[in-house]
């Protein structure tokens, strides 16, 4: 079929919807099909996830912004993308919020964006405990490190791994405490033995 074609049978779709010839299925369900037709190809895909878009539906903006940066379906525009995940994350997708959080970091393509990347990770460290650990470690390259330790110290106490490999460095390092090279040890093994977290340790 062309690509004007498979416009015409969305638009086509949308009008025996609003007739109510057919029954009109919830944004969650339309989002849910399109992710499931793998079949089709990323023009169909992109034109689909731009209806949803259009209709304010977040994960399908955060699709569409995917479709944007890697040039799926459409020219490749990362500035329409950026635009699109922030749009996204505004409705208070996660994954948008987590993909700007990595953009803003910095990339060969983007510049880094120190203060919009520790707004999402302070956001989304409210809810993930990776993220938490994310945010304890800028708060160590910032120097805050009272932050830092109480962090990671929440962290520990619910025995994650990452905390303890935080608390370590900390440790061997003697910051917001008196270097302990025996306890950070203990601290950062436990982890890596036991919990399989060393991300960091060498940082």
């Amino acid at each position: 079929a062309s690509k004007n074609g498979n416009i015409d049978g969305i638009k086509k779709l949308e009008e025996l919807k609003n007739l109510g010839v057919i029954k009109t299925a919830t944004l969650k369900e339309e989002f849910d099909f399109i992710k499931e037709s793998s079949s089709e190809n990323n023009t169909v895909i992109f034109q689909k996830y731009k209806v949803l878009s259009d209709k304010g539906y977040a994960p399908a903006i955060f699709e569409l912004a995917n479709c944007y940066e890697q040039g799926l379906g459409v020219a490749e525009d990362y500035k329409k993308a950026i635009e699109l995940y922030e749009k996204s994350a505004e409705l208070d997708n996660t994954e948008a919020m987590e993909r700007l959080y990595e953009i803003y970091r910095g990339n060969p393509t983007y510049p880094r964006n120190r203060e919009k990347m520790k707004f999402f990770i302070n956001v989304l460290a409210a809810t993930d405990d990776y993220y938490m650990y994310r945010l304890a470690m800028i708060r160590l390259e910032d120097k805050e490190y009272k932050k830092a330790y109480n962090l990671f110290y929440h962290l520990a106490k619910k025995d994650e791994g990452l905390g303890y490999v935080g608390l370590g460095i900390m440790l061997r390092d003697g910051l917001e405490t008196k270097k302990d090279y025996e306890k950070a040890y203990k601290y950062i093994n436990y982890a890596w033995d036991e919990k399989n977290n060393y991300d960091g340790v060498y940082n």
